[in-house]
């Protein structure tokens, strides 16, 4: 049972070191585990999937973070844009530019994407349907 405990132990160590962004050859010296041991755990498809779950978690949370100080950018881009300095407000006007056209990209593919998926699953009832 000890054996199995430990074994478990360096499994959720390697996850979580690979699912944070080590290579594998640091994510076993982390995990206390030899490199030819890793490599074996690494290819179990449910370990994988570990690792991606961890992977998303650590995204997810960073993605928050990010979305977290994104006002707070605007707010400093936005100050800029009245700063004395040409150079600042030149830069500040081309970034809120730059991502405000990056954004209604975004949109617009999102809102295409909806159409066709939406399109799709009509056709696919209609499909389905007796004749």
């Amino acid at each position: 049972m000890a054996i199995a405990k430990r074994k478990r132990r360096g499994e959720d160590a390697l996850a979580a070191a690979l699912g944070s962004g080590h290579a594998m050859k640091e994510a076993a010296k982390l995990a206390g585990i030899s490199l030819r041991t890793a490599r074996r755990i690494s290819t179990d498809p449910a370990f994988k999937a570990r690792v991606r779950e961890l992977r998303g978690q650590a995204i997810e949370q960073s993605a928050g973070l990010l979305a977290d100080s994104g006002a707070e950018a605007v707010t400093v881009l936005r100050a800029l844009l009245r700063s004395e300095s040409d150079t600042a407000r030149l830069n500040a006007a081309r970034t809120i530019l730059d991502n405000l056209l990056r954004w209604r990209e975004q949109l617009d593919l999102a809102e295409r994407l909806e159409a066709l998926e939406n399109q799709f699953a009509q056709e696919t009832v209609r499909r389905r349907e007796p004749c």
